[in-house]
């Protein structure tokens, strides 16, 4: 079985289309094109990775611009060229929270609420509110966002029940309604939650990260390990937690000189503040 290897994920990141690619973006052109909100993902999606091998200065200037372009692209109302009404939305605000933690620490919650609003009108308008596939890979956000009793709600619309076994999950959905049920004190003990979600972390993240969701795996680790405020694990802690749901996996960061490189400023910053 392949498993994540941060050296491998190093030599990408320094590739002809790694991170400094990235980064060369044309603001203008990007902007042009409707494209902020979409690069504003990509480069959180690089930020992570960045972080996971140890190359925290192009994960700053990463999470930095995609901060400033995902609050631009709201600001501005953008329309991608695939643009959903209230989907887009939905997924704009998502990176905008994903920025607020990762960049500052910070539980946004106001963005996670806008976006479970805009997700919920959308998956009714579109008559997708029963697709497991629509319901599961969304539900992470909305109890990321503390929206439980929604959460639930949505889930049972997509025929989630109680999983028959605790010790066996592998769909999101599931395990979001497990965490649901035990949030508001309807069911499951902390102890079978946090053996439930280990084993699940486990059976999914290296898939996570091997197919270039790291993101996703981020939230996870956000809503099972991190809390906000001052006693606790970091927002790059957090992040770093992957390696311990990977099988015989190590985080094999690299040296100092890794550390203390720098990614050139991009060719072009904006900024909606």
């Amino acid at each position: 079985m392949k498993v994540f290897d941060p050296a491998e994920k190093r030599r990408q990141l320094d590739g002809h289309v790694g991170y400094l690619f990235d980064l060369s973006d044309d603001f203008d052109e990007v902007r042009s094109e409707g494209a902020l909100a979409s690069c504003a993902s990509a480069d959180i999606i690089d930020a992570v990775y960045c972080i996971l091998v140890g190359y925290d200065d192009p994960a700053q200037q990463l999470l930095q611009r995609a901060f400033d372009w995902v609050t631009l692209a709201i600001k501005e109302g953008e329309r991608p060229r695939d643009y959903a009404l209230d989907g887009t939305e939905a997924e704009q605000y998502e990176i905008l929270a994903m920025c607020n933690w990762l960049l500052n620490s910070i539980h946004d919650a106001d963005s996670l609420t806008r976006s479970v609003e805009h997700e919920e009108r959308f998956l009714i308008r579109e008559g997708l509110g029963h697709d497991r596939a629509n319901v599961t890979l969304g539900a992470i956000s909305y109890v990321d966002a503390g929206a439980y009793g929604v959460a639930l709600e949505r889930l049972a619309s997509a025929r989630f029940s109680a999983p028959k076994s605790l010790n066996a999950i592998r769909s999101e959905g599931q395990m979001c309604y497990v965490i649901c049920r035990h949030r508001l004190g309807l069911e499951y003990t902390e102890a079978e939650v946090a053996s439930a979600t280990e084993r699940f972390l486990k059976r999914n993240m290296n898939t996570w990260l091997l197919d270039g969701v790291p993101d996703r795996a981020a939230q996870w680790l956000k809503v099972v390990h991190w809390r906000e405020g001052t006693v606790g694990i970091s927002p790059k802690e957090a992040v770093m937690m992957c390696y311990k749901y990977l099988p015989d996996a190590q985080p094999r960061v690299p040296g100092k000189n890794v550390h203390e490189r720098k990614a050139p400023r991009p060719k072009s910053t904006a900024t909606g503040r």
